[in-house]
């Protein structure tokens, strides 16, 4: 810190980095939306989003890629490229095997952990969306009816919540018997299996062939807008924007 109490950065070594240049056009239309485009086409991308992650697990396979604490559990999990890439693989097996496609996609209740991550990735692995769910949807509505309309709008073949007890009013409320429920953990009933289970799946050379069909269209995920003027809507976010936007 010097005598003005900044901090002084001239001898701190920079390295350069190249920032968006800037050269858009933009245009009004009759109701007064302006639409606004960059000039710059997109530099090369990645087609597929678990493309990356296949490519550091080749090459890092034993570098540490996730980790989180469990609330009610001392210290970090983990898992390395390599550990996750291969679980990820699992439970693209079983969610093939379970026939979810678009018009039978993955909701996840709950929030981040390391399950959400693998179920997420699997899904998108193997080109079958899943939409993540606002929490308060499940925890804080006493009627559920903004996840009852989700439900309608997308017809899911799996939901998937960390604790079962914590989340089983939501999942009744919204689950039919073509529905199969997991969990991480606290199963409230029979019905609701551990997530275990998904990783446990028998991999198959169906895994990769479905991997291979993915393109830049391909549906990622339906991510679900705040619901502030009515029922929530999807946005639909393909591979190919995710890509675009991690580049």
């Amino acid at each position: 810190m010097n005598q003005h109490g900044t901090s002084d950065l001239s001898n701190i070594e920079l390295r350069h980095v190249h920032f968006w240049d800037l050269d858009i056009r933009q245009r009004q239309d009759d109701d007064g939306n302006i639409y606004v485009y960059q000039n710059e086409p997109l530099g090369p991308t990645q087609s597929r989003i678990t493309d990356k992650l296949i490519e550091w697990a080749k090459a890092t396979p034993d570098a540490m890629f996730l980790a989180d604490r469990r609330e009610g559990l001392d210290g970090w999990r983990s898992l390395t490229y390599g550990q996750f890439l291969t679980s990820v693989e699992h439970i693209s097996q079983s969610l093939l095997d379970q026939n979810l496609s678009v018009d039978r996609p993955v909701l996840i209740l709950s929030g981040n952990d390391i399950e959400h991550a693998l179920l997420a990735l699997a899904c998108i692995h193997v080109g079958i969306p899943y939409a993540p769910i606002s929490q308060a949807y499940s925890l804080i509505s006493k009627d559920h009816s903004k996840l009852k309309d989700i439900v309608k709008l997308l017809n899911p073949g799996l939901i998937f919540a960390a604790d079962g007890k914590i989340f089983d009013k939501a999942i009744e409320a919204v689950a039919t018997e073509n529905v199969q429920i997991f969990v991480t953990a606290n199963p409230a009933n029979a019905s609701q299996k551990l997530f275990a289970e998904l990783q446990e799946t028998t991999i198959s050379s169906d895994v990769a062939k479905a991997h291979e069909v993915v393109e830049p269209d391909t549906i990622a995920k339906f991510l679900f807008t705040s619901g502030t003027t009515g029922s929530p809507k999807a946005v639909i976010n393909t591979n190919g924007m995710i890509c675009a936007n991690q580049a």
